[in-house]
C-alpha cells in the first residue's frame, strides 16, 4: 500500500486484474485498487543467456535421435519385406509405425484446439490426472528404448534379468520425477522423461511424403497463431463486462490485450500449476531474472516428424550430408529456435515458435529441392522418390508421375 500526500490518494497494488473504484470523501480524493484473483505471471527473460544454447541443443538432440530411430525403424522394415525370420518379425513388431494421412493431419489441428481449451478451462481438475498419465507413458517409452538401445550395443536380445533390471529403473525414476515435481530440481528431471517421449513418437509417427508433411505444418502454424496471438481477444470477448465499462472501453481494451502473447491460452496452459505442479507438456530450463525457458513439447515433436521424412529420403537415395536435405533442415531448426527466443528476449513476449520454425525448416528446404528439380517428386513420393545428385530442371508438381511403391494419400 502507497500513500501520496500531494494528491491524497490511497492505492493498493496488484500485477494483473485490477479493478479501480473512486469514492468521493470531504477534502480527499481516495481511489482503491483492489485485485482480482490472478496467477502470479512468469517474470520475462529480457537477457538472452546460455540457457538459450543449452534448449535449442536439447531439442535438437531429441530430434536427431528420434530421426535416427525414424530411419532405423524403416530399414528393419524394409529387411522383413526381402528376408522374413523369426526375429525380424519380433522387430516389425518393435518398429510399428502410424503413417499419417492429409486428412488426419488437417484433422489434428481440430482435436489439438479442442483439447487446448479443456486444458484451459479445467486445468485444476484435470493437471493431476494428466500428470500421472504423461508421466507413465514417458515412463514406458523411456523403458522401450533403452532396453532397444542396450540390446542393439550387445548385438542381440536381452535376457530377461537385465530386462527386469532396466524396467525397475525406470519405474524408480518416473516415481522420482512424480514425488518430487514442486522442488526446484524437477525440471532436470522433466528435461530427461519428455524428451523419451518425443522420440518415441517421432519414431512410430510417420509422414508418406511431403504433401502431407506440408499440410501438417502448415495447419499447425495457423494453429500456433491463433492461439497465442488471437486468443486472448477471444477469450476476452466471450467474456462479460466486468467493472462497469463501457463498451467502447472495452472494445479498447479487448484490442490491446489481443496484441499480447502473454495473456494467450497456449501460455497460459504451457505455464499452468498447482502446488507447484507444472504439467509436463514442456521442456523447462532456469533463466536468468528468476524465470524459466520453455518449449513446448509439441515444437519438437512436430518439426521432428518433418525432419525425420527428409532423414529417410536421403538414406533411400544414398544422399550426403552436402547434397541431401537432412542436415539443412536440421539447422533450419536449430536456427528458428535462436530466432524465437531472441525475439521472446527483446520484445518480452511470447512467441509461436512454430510461425518461425516451419519457414526455415521446412519451407526453405522446399525451395532447395526444387532448385534441384526434386520437389515433385519427394512432395509425391516421399522416400520412395528415385532422387540423384546431380541437380535438374525443376518440374511442376502435377507432372511428376506417383512412384508404384509410394504409399497412396
Amino acid at each position: 500500500m502507497q500513500i501520496d500526500n500531494k494528491i491524497g490518494g490511497i492505492w493498493w497494488h496488484a500485477d494483473k486484474g485490477l479493478e479501480v473504484q473512486d469514492l468521493n470523501m470531504p477534502n480527499i480524493a481516495v481511489s482503491v485498487c483492489k485485485a482480482t484473483p490472478a496467477t502470479p505471471a512468469t517474470p520475462c527473460v529480457t537477457s538472452l543467456d546460455m540457457s538459450i544454447v543449452y534448449m535449442a541443443m536439447i531439442a535438437a538432440t531429441t530430434v536427431f535421435i528420434g530421426t535416427y530411430e525414424a530411419t532405423r525403424a524403416m530399414v528393419v522394415r524394409r529387411a522383413i519385406r526381402e528376408q522374413r525370420t523369426e526375429q525380424m518379425v519380433n522387430d516389425e513388431a518393435e518398429m510399428s509405425e502410424l503413417v499419417m494421412t492429409w486428412q488426419m493431419a488437417a484433422v489434428y489441428v481440430g482435436g489439438a484446439s479442442g483439447g487446448l481449451l479443456l486444458l484451459y478451462f479445467f486445468m485444476d481438475s484435470l493437471i493431476g490426472i494428466l500428470t500421472i498419465l504423461i508421466t507413465l507413458g514417458s515412463v514406458v517409452v523411456m523403458y522401450l528404448l533403452v532396453e532397444n538401445w542396450v540390446a542393439t550395443c550387445r548385438g542381440g536380445a536381452s535376457n530377461q534379468i537385465l530386462k527386469l533390471v532396466l524396467g525397475a529403473l525406470c519405474i524408480a525414476f518416473g516415481l522420482l520425477y512424480y514425488f518430487t515435481r514442486e522442488d526446484n530440481y524437477s525440471w532436470a528431471l522433466q528435461d530427461i522423461l519428455c524428451p523419451m517421449l518425443c522420440i518415441y513418437i517421432i519414431r512410430t509417427f510417420t509422414v508418406p511424403n511431403l504433401k502431407v508433411s506440408c499440410i501438417l505444418l502448415s495447419a499447425l502454424i495457423c494453429y500456433d497463431i491463433f492461439w497465442v496471438y488471437l486468443s486472448p481477444y477471444l477469450i476476452e470477448l466471450l467474456s462479460p463486462n466486468s467493472g462497469g465499462e463501457s463498451t467502447e472501453t472495452s472494445g479498447l481494451r479487448m484490442l490491446h490485450e489481443s496484441t499480447d502473447p502473454n495473456d494467450s491460452v497456449m501460455v497460459a496452459v504451457a505455464e499452468s500449476t498447482q502446488g507447484g505442479t507444472v504439467l509436463p507438456i514442456s521442456l523447462i530450463l532456469p533463466a536468468g531474472q528468476g524465470a524459466q525457458r520453455l518449449l513446448g513439447l509439441g515444437d519438437i515433436i512436430v518439426p521432428g516428424i518433418n525432419v525425420a521424412l527428409f532423414r529417410r529420403i536421403d538414406k533411400t537415395n544414398g544422399l550426403t550430408a552436402t547434397t541431401g536435405y537432412f542436415v539443412p533442415c536440421l539447422c533450419g531448426y536449430v536456427l528458428a529456435l535462436f530466432c524465437a527466443y531472441g525475439v521472446v528476449g527483446m520484445w518480452c513476449q511470447d512467441q509461436p515458435a512454430l510461425l518461425y520454425i516451419v519457414p526455415l525448416s521446412q519451407w526453405t528446404i522446399m525451395a532447395m529441392a526444387w532448385c534441384r528439380g526434386h520437389l515433385g517428386k519427394i512432395w509425391v513420393n516421399g522416400p520412395q522418390a528415385q532422387l540423384s545428385a546431380a541437380p535438374q530442371a525443376p518440374a511442376p508438381l502435377d507432372d511428376v508421375p506417383r512412384e508404384s511403391t509410394a504409399t497412396g494419400v
